[in-house]
């Protein structure tokens, strides 16, 4: 991650969390997360990918809120390697060991041991990256490098969570580029920002 990322990333936390609170008390929160019906044809069109590659038998793609609010969804595959493929909007897509249970139990943790494998830190990765990655071994980790907040529970509990470890969030448009970068990338970056409104 370059250090631009990185500062964006943080501003970009730092305004989630600051939003939390505000739209918490004001009872105005945006809804951004998924809902099955954004999620499903993207769901079906990789396991669609997935039986062209004689990995998956022809099956309907159902999608489950887990406890939490998260979106999960799984893809019995007919491959040695993995027994099903697991989509979960937190963590992306990952390999089961479990044909008959392959999401499991939501612990809020993400799932981790033999024979699991994350294989993007996307959330949606196209199709044919995902079957790369599957069918490569070598690609994937044993956790997730990204997760995603499901809902207002986590960005609620991140934003109590930063507030206990560093005091009150204040937040000013600029500050984490200000603060990774420089004055000088701040002004550069509040500049484009203005020219982009």
């Amino acid at each position: 991650m370059t250090d631009l990322a990185a500062a964006l990333s943080r501003e970009q936390s730092l305004l989630l969390t600051t939003m939390a609170h505000k739209y918490l008390m004001e009872s105005e929160w945006p809804v951004w997360q998924f809902t099955v019906d954004q999620v499903q044809p993207y769901l079906q069109r990789v396991a669609d990918v997935l039986v062209g590659a004689g990995l998956a038998e022809q099956q309907d793609v159902v999608v489950q809120r887990l406890a939490g609010d998260a979106l999960a969804a799984a893809v019995v595959l007919n491959h040695a390697g993995a027994q099903a493929l697991v989509w979960d909007e937190r963590y992306g897509w990952r390999t089961a060991v479990s044909r008959r249970h392959p999401i499991g139990k939501d612990t809020g943790t993400p799932p981790e041991g033999d024979g699991i494998r994350y294989l993007s830190t996307e959330q949606q990765p196209e199709a044919a990256e995902l079957l790369a990655a599957l069918t490569d071994g070598r690609r994937g980790s044993r956790r997730p490098d990204t997760i995603h907040p499901a809902g207002l529970a986590e960005v609620y509990a991140e934003a109590e969570r930063l507030e206990r470890e560093e005091g009150p969030l204040v937040w000013n448009r600029g500050d984490a580029v200000r603060q990774h970068l420089g004055a000088s990338a701040a002004d550069d970056y509040l500049a484009r920002v203005t020219l982009a409104a």
